[in-house]
């Protein structure tokens, strides 16, 4: 009776040791469907608010943009139109309000001088959008909050 229980548990064990190779080893084996490889973005957009104490914040009626465009080897790219958008467009608006061009020459890194200006205290969300045949290739967003003077 000792020896078939012996048995037994020799068997389960042994069963259980082949299930557990067995799984490893269909777990290690190529299914031939192959993970797509982990890419960066082709562009990357980064917008900012030029020469402000504050990252998001100012004090007036207009503030002037700061942004960069990059390509995945990390070179800026000059002459790339990025173009701006204001939500709500009731607290302000941005010019140029066709787009500026970048230039990483320029220490605000776009060759217009792009700016926000206020028609009322709030916040706004700042889009900007790097476009190629119509379609996004690089977006970043910004929320600012403006207060006029004589508001404090």
């Amino acid at each position: 009776m000792r020896i078939k229980k012996t048995q037994r548990l020799a068997q389960i064990f042994f069963t259980t040791i082949c299930g557990i190779m067995l799984i490893i080893g269909c777990d290690a084996c190529d299914d031939g469907v192959t993970d797509p490889p982990v890419t960066r973005p082709a562009y990357t957009l980064n917008i900012s608010l030029h020469n402000n104490v504050a990252p998001e914040m100012f004090v007036g009626e207009s503030v002037q943009f700061a942004g960069e465009l990059t390509d995945r080897d990390g070179n800026k790219l000059s002459g790339e139109k990025v173009i701006f958008y204001v939500q709500p467009d009731s607290v302000g608006s941005i010019s140029p309000n066709l787009g500026a061009f970048t230039n990483p020459a320029d220490p605000a890194g776009f060759r217009e001088q792009v700016t926000f200006v206020a028609r009322k205290e709030g916040i706004a969300l700042i889009t900007a959008r790097f476009k190629i045949e119509g379609l996004d290739r690089a977006v970043d967003t910004l929320h600012v909050q403006s207060k006029l003077h004589g508001n404090e």
